[in-house]
């Protein structure tokens, strides 16, 4: 018998983890090698994943919403298939203790680790529901802060190169390092635990000898009012985020409620969006454009270069286009802050962001400054059909440096995004209408016309971006769109 193992695969270079979503196969099914068996969500989009050999599936290990760590064993898979028999029904899957029977559950993620500590993630808080339940109690979430105390040694513990770095600094010895309590996965102790541990121990060490009584008794102080009680998690390591339970949404028995817990590339999303708003002080500008000259040109030819090229060229590809001039005009816009530094980019890879079914997820177009109008409207046709059908890789979503959404496909007017982190600013398009205009006509003369509008809106992070240098790259790119000439469009 020959069984070979499938493992959860490292679907990017930075992705340490991945969510089962749906497996579209059962104990007992045959499979066939690069066929698509289950799908798993990362923190950039939901992906199929292909049987690594044809056989039959004779393990499952891991559940629907299971969080599991790369290269796990998350299934077996029989090669050998005349020795395979199905399993008698009433012969259960064994399953490892880390991998429990499905529940419904809903995470409140309270990490509380750097991802360079060499922790997978921090504490998770699971609420737990059985299916069908009526909720009839209100449910309350507590993050709990470690408790600075030893514990006993825990053994054969991972411990990061950051952490044994700092606690050679520290003079914490290996058997001291073993009894810090660990937030990490698997409890692995992480830079955030040995910091507060360093803290609790030099205070500790600093506290001042007990006064000698005074033979004139004082009145006691009056007892401080207490603070409100408020648990703290932390978004990526890097930004302390207080929940404020008296603000969450409760219940009570004979409220019509629907309980849904978030999927977990909609909890991602929503961690990401948090730390952008606490890391990066948000500023907007906005900008009118006039795009008849384009809205034109396309009623024009649209047709044309469909039936030629098999594409069709949107104005997101004029824009795109557009704003890659404008970010070799004002490099600064194409950057991104690491503590006190600017790092420059000197490539210009363009996110786009695109609604699949279920989520909002962002292509990237590399190198687009090598690429035409027409160049750039094929690879967001190709992303895009990708991003809908779930066959995008994950280097296809990462090394954007500047990212581009489109609110406008919905009717919006503007819209104001948050910044996709690491970059320094995000374009928001709106929707072109006609509108009557102020035009100066050959002769110099102002008079009024119906035009094609479309308001441009720059989120960008005050750190490094100010309302000049933000108002300049608006500016270019607003002249750009409005005199593209036909030779620049590849069409």
């Amino acid at each position: 018998m020959a069984k070979v193992d499938m493992i959860m695969p490292q679907l990017g270079e930075s992705i340490t983890e991945g969510t089962i979503v749906k497996w579209h196969v059962k104990v007992g099914d045959k499979v066939e090698r690069d066929k698509t068996i289950l799908e798993v969500a990362t923190d950039k989009a939901t992906l199929e994943v292909p049987a690594p050999a044809s056989g039959i599936i004779t393990e499952i290990l891991a559940n629907p919403d299971q969080t599991v760590a790369i290269n796990t064993v998350i299934a077996r898979i029989e090669t050998d298939i005349s020795a395979t028999t199905t399993p008698k029904e009433e012969e259960k899957v064994a399953r490892p203790k880390d991998f429990p029977e499905p529940v419904h559950t809903e995470q409140v993620d309270a990490r509380s680790t750097s991802p360079h500590d060499g922790s997978d993630r921090g504490g998770i808080v699971t609420r737990e529901f059985s299916r069908g339940t009526k909720f009839t109690e209100e449910v309350k979430t507590q993050v709990q802060a470690p408790i600075q105390t030893l514990e006993q040694p825990v053994e054969k513990r991972f411990y990061s190169p950051v952490v044994m770095k700092m606690a050679t600094e520290h003079g914490i010895s290996m058997e001291e390092l073993s009894r810090i309590p660990g937030t990490g996965l698997d409890g692995r102790v992480s830079k955030k635990d040995l910091e507060r541990y360093l803290a609790a121990k030099s205070s500790q060490s600093k506290r001042p000898e007990p006064t000698p009584i005074s033979q004139t008794p004082t009145p006691p102080p009056p007892p401080p009012t207490p603070a409100p009680s408020v648990p703290v998690g932390e978004v990526s390591g890097y930004i302390m985020v207080p929940m404020y339970p008296q603000y969450q949404a409760t219940w009570k028995e004979g409220d019509r409620i629907e309980v849904q817990p978030m999927e977990y590339i909609r909890r991602k999303i929503a961690e990401h969006m948090v730390y952008s708003k606490h890391i990066a002080p948000h500023v907007y500008s906005n900008i009118e454009v006039d795009m008849t000259k384009i809205v034109k040109w396309r009623e024009t030819n649209k047709e044309r270069i469909k039936e030629r090229e098999g594409v069709n060229v949107t104005p997101t590809a004029f824009i795109a286009f557009a704003a890659v001039a404008a970010l070799k005009e004002h490099p600064w816009m194409n950057a991104s802050v690491r503590g006190t530094d600017v790092i420059v980019r000197k490539d210009y890879h363009i996110g786009i962001a695109t609604a699949t079914e279920k989520d909002l997820i962002v292509p990237v177009i590399k190198n687009a400054d090598q690429l035409s109008v027409l160049g750039i409207a094929k690879q967001i046709a190709t992303l895009a059909a990708k991003a809908r059908n779930k066959t995008i890789t994950p280097e296809e979503l990462q090394g954007g440096t500047f990212t581009i959404t489109n609110a406008g496909i919905f009717g919006n007017i503007w819209g104001a995004p948050i910044i996709n982190q690491p970059q320094v600013a995000i374009l928001s398009t709106g929707a072109i209408v006609k509108r009557p205009w102020v035009v100066t006509d050959v002769h110099g003369e102002d008079a009024i016309a119906i035009r094609h509008i479309m308001q441009l809106t720059l989120s960008y992070d005050h750190r490094i971006v100010d309302g000049m240098l933000a108002g300049k790259f608006l500016s270019f790119l607003k002249r750009t769109l409005e005199t593209l000439k036909p030779d620049e469009l590849g069409m």
